[in-house]
């Protein structure tokens, strides 16, 4: 809470001078050593002095950082969302039977969820006794970067026999997130937090078709072709009964199908059905989850927020969202790279398969029966 305005005018106000492990034993969220030591060309130590100004009231049950609720808490709630209904999606999979039911509701209800970084991050003793033994040498580009592949080589190795914990990841910059299928863990990086993917100010809806897309993608990962055959723990473990997984097969058959008979007209090339068919099926079931979490969220919350200008449905606008954040644009040459060695479907590919199975996005755009985007066939896994 900052200071009035006419309390600033007092000299005294604005002088607040301590110690940098003075001020870091008020404001505990925020590594003011690390961070400085960044830019500076004197390297820090926490005994520096510091002045404050324009300081800020801090309550007695945590520090401003605390006050505010911070967008990766949105998102983590988001992520509780999706998870209960996905879990509300099983429970009405009535092509399981009874046993592989419960089974794969118990592995949804295990999934560990990491959102913005590990908290492991933020102990500076940690961090440093991590990487202690690398050495790198500003003036040695080619062996420093031969460092860095030893030693990345060193933690793995001596990962063996030790426990796994599953708040030891690191890729907190990257603009991307994935489910750890050996941990049954989904993994939301901070770097993903930021737009175009997630808006504190905007619309739900509009989270929800982005970020929540991104989050809903990888959770139904944890049962896509390739991964529903891990356990709750994280092990290779057939769970399925053998009718149930004959019904999935037939099912993911119907996804390559699909998938199979999309051509790339620029290129002449097919899509391969069965290379992308994780993500394929990862498409489908996210836009789906995530379509109903958006709902609910709807029905729980209300719409407290509108965009203006637009005459759209709030659900034709979660499906338009959705495809604007898979736009892009290949050269041909990268598109034919891409349909040999990518588990994706190509951008357009992702979205006209996915929104084609969609019911919800057939009601919500008025789409003709038998016509492209409302086939009378749909896939659904």
């Amino acid at each position: 809470i900052s200071i009035p305005g006419a309390d600033l005018r007092d000299p005294l106000v604005n002088y607040n001078k301590m110690t940098l492990h003075e001020l870091q034993q008020i404001v505990r969220n925020f590594n003011f050593k690390l961070y400085l030591n960044l830019f500076m060309p004197k390297y820090i130590t926490k005994s520096e002095k510091v002045i404050i100004v324009k300081f800020y009231r801090i309550t007695p049950s945590g520090d401003l950082c605390n006050r505010v609720c911070p967008k990766w808490i949105r998102v983590s709630k988001l992520v509780d969302t999706l998870l209960d209904t996905f879990v509300n999606m099983l429970t009405n999979l009535h092509w399981m039977n009874d046993e592989t039911r419960a089974r794969a509701i118990d592995k949804a209800k295990n999934i560990d969820k990491q959102v913005a970084y590990p908290t492991i991050m933020t102990n500076e003793e940690y961090i440093e006794n991590q990487y202690a033994q690398l050495e790198i040498d500003k003036n040695e580009f080619l062996q420093s970067y031969l460092n860095i592949l030893k030693f990345r080589a060193k933690q793995n190795y001596d990962k063996i026999n030790e426990l796994v914990f599953k708040d030891r990841w690191t890729q907190v910059r990257i603009v991307n997130a994935f489910y750890d299928e050996s941990k049954n863990q989904i993994v939301i990086p901070a770097g993903i937090i930021e737009a175009p993917f997630f808006n504190h100010n905007a619309p739900m809806e509009l989270n929800f078709s982005r970020i929540g897309m991104v989050i809903g993608h990888e959770i139904i990962h944890s049962f896509d072709d390739q991964r529903r055959l891990y356990d709750k723990h994280g092990n290779l473990n057939d769970w399925w009964e053998n009718k149930t997984s004959e019904r999935f097969d037939q099912k993911a058959q119907c996804v390559i199908d699909q998938y199979s008979s999309y051509t790339i007209d620029s290129i002449r090339m097919n899509v391969d059905g069965k290379l992308t068919l994780s993500e394929n099926i990862a498409d489908n079931g996210g836009i789906k989850a995530t379509n109903k979490a958006s709902k609910q969220y709807k029905m729980n919350e209300g719409s407290k927020k509108i965009l203006p200008y637009l005459n759209m449905t709030q659900e034709q606008l979660f499906f338009l969202n959705f495809a604007q954040m898979c736009c892009s644009s290949k050269s041909k040459q990268a598109l034919v790279t891409s349909l040999l060695t990518d588990a994706h479907s190509p951008a357009e590919i992702r979205v006209i398969g996915s929104l084609s199975n969609s019911y919800d996005f057939a009601r919500a755009y008025n789409c003709p029966s038998g016509s492209k985007m409302n086939p009378a066939k749909k896939c659904s896994v």
